[in-house]
Formats: structure tokens, sequence, C-alpha cells
């Protein structure tokens, strides 16, 4: 799967998701400092699903109605130890094409996928 990981996850997490053969550009990696809506721009020209742990990205989907090709939305508490990262991945490439166009929040043990509007 195609992913832009904007600078708010983890590195572990993006480590994960490589190791699991997915691709993604790390936003800290590449342009680290860019606005929000840039970060957007970019996902959405690249065709890749955003994947974040900033909660700021809701309000751009749903409120401001910028265009996305899909957010995943992390949230786990910044203690959890580092298997959540094997979690995430494993999630993603087992969910796959149902978060192209969606809004996903994934919590420990759970996830929540809906259709963007």
């Amino acid at each position: 799967m195609r992913l832009l990981a904007d600078e708010s996850v983890r590195g572990v997490v993006v480590r994960a998701l490589r190791a699991e053969g997915h691709d993604v550009v790390f936003i800290a990696e590449d342009r680290p400092g860019i606005s929000d809506e840039q970060v957007l721009e970019g996902a959405v020209s690249s065709e890749r699903v955003l994947i974040t742990e900033d909660q700021g990205f809701g309000r751009r989907i749903y409120l401001l109605r910028l265009r996305s090709r899909g957010v995943v939305l992390l949230r786990y508490p910044t203690r959890i130890g580092g298997e959540f990262a094997r979690d995430v991945a494993a999630l993603i490439t087992r969910e796959g094409d149902r978060l192209t166009g969606a809004f996903a929040v994934i919590r420990p043990g759970k996830a929540r996928i809906r259709r963007l509007p």
C-alpha cells in the first residue's frame, strides 16, 4: 500500500510498515516542518493514504472538507510498548484497500473505518 506518514507518526511505525512491504514516504525524512495542508496535498497528488497521530486531520477532512485519498489516525498512548507498531502494520496490511477513500481510527485492539463523504 502507498502511504504518506505525517511527522507525528513514530519512526518505529514507519519501519514496521516498510518491513511489511508498504511504500511509505515519511514527512520527517523528506519535508520536515511543512504545513498540514501541504501534507494533505502531497498525499493526494502522490495518491497515498495519510497515516498520522494528529487529530487535527479529522477536523480538516470533515469540517473544512479538504480532499484526501484516505486517512489512518493512530490513537495509541505514548507510553505503550513497541509492539503497537507491528499491530498497526498488520492491520494496514489486512485492511489495505478498505483504507483508500476512508477515515480510519486505530486504537489498541480495535479499528473503526468509515468511508469519506
